[in-house]
C-alpha cells in the first residue's frame, strides 16, 4: 500500500497502514480515550494483558457483526464525548468552544433480529442515563425498560432513525438525543460493519487489509461522518490477542483517513481545507465471537470562510468524538 501521511493539527503526521502502531499503544490508553471523565467504567474487566505470542501458522475468523438472537441478554456500558474549538484566523469574531458527553448503562434485551442477526429491536433496563456536563443526573429514571428500533420519520425529507420509546410513547427530545450518541440499531437496509469494513480472510497475528476508498468511506458513515470514497486511505489489522478479566480476546484496530474533508456548512459559507481521521478498536471474544468492547474515536479539522454582519471570517475549527461501548453477561 506505500507510505501515506495525514496531517494532524499538532503539526506532526500519522502515517496510515497498521505496520506502525497507533499512539493508542496499550488497553489502558484505548480505554482512556472515553474514561478519562466516565469514572463508573472503571474496574469493569478492562484490564488487559497480551497473551503468549501466537504460533506462524495460526490464523483466526473475523466477524466484527456476530449474529444475535432474540432472548439475548447482556450487561450495555456505553459513553461518548465530543469536543469542539473554533476561532477566527482573521481575529474578528470571538473563539467558541464546546463539550459534552454522555454516560449510559443498562442491561439490554434482543427482541428481535433481521434474516442476517442484525438486533433491529432492543429493549434497555436503564441503570443510568447522564450529561454529567449539563448537570443531568440522570435523564430517565433508572429501572425504567426502553425500547429502541429503527423506524422512518417523517422528518424533511424523511429518513430512518433510531427510535425509542417507553411503555410505546417516545422518550423526551433530549433523552432520544443522548440515547443516539450511545446505542445504535441501524435500519436493516445498511451494510452490517462486517459487510462494510471486514473480512472473510483467515488471518495470523499481525495480518493486515486495506480500507482505501468505499470500505473507508463507510466506517466514517457508522461515526455518522460523510466522505467521498476517492479520498479515503486506511488499514486494519488484527493486531493480536488479550486477556482480559473476562475473556481471552482478539484485537482489531482500524485507521482511515480523508485529507479531502467536506463537512456540512451553511449555504452562504465555504469550506476552504478539511480532513478527518478515525480510530476504531474491537475486541472480540476467542470462545463466543462476541464484540465485547469497542471504541473509536474521530478527529476533525477544517477551515470554514464567509461573513457575518458584513465582517469576512475565516474560522478554524477542530472537533473530536470517543465513544466507548462494553458489553458483558448480564447481571444474574
Amino acid at each position: 500500500m506505500g507510505t501515506r501521511t495525514i496531517d494532524y493539527n499538532d503539526g506532526g503526521t500519522r502515517k496510515i497502514g497498521c505496520d506502525k502502531r497507533s499512539p493508542i499503544d496499550t488497553k489502558e490508553d484505548a480505554v482512556k480515550v472515553s474514561t478519562r471523565l466516565i469514572p463508573c467504567l472503571l474496574g469493569v474487566g478492562l484490564v488487559a494483558l497480551p497473551t503468549n505470542a501466537a504460533s506462524a501458522d495460526e490464523t483466526y475468523h473475523i466477524n466484527l457483526s456476530p449474529a444475535a438472537h432474540p432472548g439475548d441478554k447482556f450487561q450495555y456500558i456505553a459513553a461518548q464525548t465530543m469536543t469542539s474549538n473554533s476561532y477566527d484566523t482573521k481575529g474578528a469574531l470571538t473563539a467558541q468552544g464546546s463539550f459534552s458527553e454522555v454516560d449510559f448503562g443498562s442491561v439490554a434485551e434482543v427482541e428481535s433480529c433481521d434474516a442476517k442477526g442484525r438486533p433491529i429491536r432492543v429493549k434497555f433496563k436503564v441503570q443510568y442515563l447522564q450529561m454529567p456536563n449539563l448537570g443531568f443526573a440522570n435523564l430517565i429514571n433508572p429501572g425504567s425498560e426502553i425500547t429502541a428500533r429503527n423506524a422512518l420519520v417523517q422528518n424533511e425529507p424523511p429518513k430512518f432513525t433510531d427510535v425509542f420509546t417507553y411503555k410505546d410513547d417516545p422518550v423526551q427530545p433530549l433523552s432520544a438525543a443522548a440515547l443516539r450518541r450511545v446505542v445504535t440499531i441501524g435500519s436493516e437496509k445498511e451494510s452490517s460493519e462486517q459487510e462494510a469494513f471486514g473480512t472473510d480472510q483467515a488471518l495470523p497475528i499481525g495480518g493486515t487489509w486495506p480500507l482505501d476508498g468505499t470500505p473507508g468511506a463507510k466506517l466514517f458513515e457508522k461515526m455518522q461522518l460523510k466522505v467521498d470514497p476517492k479520498d479515503v486511505i486506511g488499514n486494519a489489522q488484527l493486531a493480536g490477542k488479550f486477556f482480559t478479566r473476562d475473556n481471552e480476546c482478539l484485537e482489531v484496530r482500524i485507521e482511515v483517513a480523508c485529507d479531502k474533508y467536506q463537512p456540512p456548512v451553511p449555504a452562504d459559507q465555504k469550506v476552504e481545507k478539511g480532513k478527518v481521521t478515525g480510530e476504531v478498536i474491537y475486541y472480540i471474544a476467542k470462545d463466543t465471537g462476541r464484540v465485547v468492547e469497542s471504541s473509536y474515536r474521530a478527529h476533525e479539522e477544517f477551515d470554514v470562510s464567509g461573513k457575518r454582519n458584513g465582517v469576512p471570517f475565516t474560522f478554524h475549527t477542530t472537533k473530536d468524538t470517543s465513544r466507548l461501548i462494553k458489553i458483558s453477561d448480564a447481571p444474574k
